[in-house]
């Protein structure tokens, strides 16, 4: 299951972050299980502690006020980290067909062919 880890020492960088934003649904649902008393752990970048799969789950802990989280070290170069997140996201649950296209090329979902960011509903 990992080990526990200070929430305030994990590193969250956005572009690991596949989606549009936070699902709500998911969140609720995993500060539900927290409250049940059960537990999920997230994929950091081991000796870094960057944030790689489980975003939902970290904003549940931090709703829920949890100071500690379990996390699972994984090893992992730098280059690699957004290919390792979308391989868990694509494992986990399902991911649109553009988010998948922009991950496998190693793009940011929100840039346009403009080249602009571009904010999605």
């Amino acid at each position: 299951m990992g080990v526990r880890v200070d929430i305030k020492d994990l590193v969250v960088r956005k572009d690991l972050f596949i989606r549009f934003g936070l699902n709500e649904d998911a969140v609720q649902r995993y500060m539900d299980l927290y409250r049940g008393g059960k537990e999920k752990s997230i994929n950091v970048q081991a000796g870094t502690n960057v944030v790689i799969d489980g975003f939902h789950r970290l904003e549940a802990c931090k709703r829920l006020g949890l100071k500690k989280i379990f996390v699972e070290h994984v090893k992992a170069e730098d280059k690699d980290l957004r290919a390792l997140a979308y391989k868990y996201n694509r494992a986990s649950s399902a991911i649109s067909p553009r988010e998948s296209l922009r991950c496998k090329l190693g793009q940011d979902s929100r840039i346009g062919r403009d080249g602009m960011r571009h904010n999605h509903s």
